[in-house]
């Protein structure tokens, strides 16, 4: 079950209190951030579970993994994040990699509300190799790469140079490579960017990464 603790308008921070049995935690909602008020707003009328498939997987894999160490790939708020943290007792750490940098303030702002104290958040976006990207709400974007005729299209890439914040790129292999502990569960939800940041991933993968769950979108959704 979800609970609010003030009435649902955009122009409110939100605290939402998550129940899922006996794992209780509080997800910060920023003001305007119109995904997250959907999709908790959508949880709380329909009475579900946030993404009750990954949700379910997650949990048997936690049981079977002997020293689960779990990264969230494109973190947004931080739910998966917090979800596990609570699950495991902060006994290990929980990474959550956020290319938003509000987004990442948000995970912090999560995570202090519902006592959390094993979570590192990391801004930064992935990709297969070192290169310039726009940072744009939810997105991150290369408008040198999309060439298209639909003017919704056009019209998106003009907000994303102008209010986007243009970044470096690095790999996960590179974010992690001095790391004393390193993930073997990753959860990715990254619209579209699977192939790259995969790619960038391979010691990672071969070494360390025993489960990985994905989030993947149909051609009509990216």
């Amino acid at each position: 079950m979800i609970h609010y603790t003030k009435k649902v308008s955009l122009d409110d921070n939100l605290i939402v209190k998550y129940n899922v049995r006996d794992i209780n935690f509080k997800m910060y909602v920023r003001r305007q951030n119109s995904q997250a008020h959907y999709t908790y707003t959508t949880l709380l009328r329909d009475g579900r579970v946030y993404e009750l498939a990954i949700t379910v997987a997650l949990n048997s894999i936690l049981k079977y993994q002997t020293k689960p160490i779990f990264a969230d790939i494109g973190a947004f708020i931080g739910h998966y994040a917090c979800y596990v943290s609570k699950n495991l007792k902060n006994d290990t750490p929980v990474y959550a990699i956020e290319s938003n940098k509000e987004f990442c303030e948000d995970i912090k702002k999560s995570a202090s509300l519902s006592d959390i104290t094993n979570i590192e958040v990391i801004n930064g976006i992935l990709s297969d190799k070192e290169e310039d990207l726009f940072v744009y709400d939810v997105g991150v974007v290369n408008p040198n790469e999309i060439q298209s005729t639909n003017i919704d299209d056009k019209k998106y890439i003009e907000k994303v140079i102008k209010f986007g914040q243009k970044e470096k790129t690095c790999t996960l292999d590179s974010i992690f490579k001095n790391k004393k502990y390193i993930p073997n569960i990753l959860k990715m939800d990254v619209h579209g960017a699977e192939g790259k940041i995969l790619t960038g991933s391979n010691d990672m993968l071969l070494n360390n990464i025993n489960f990985l769950l994905m989030e993947l979108h149909t051609e009509n959704d990216l």
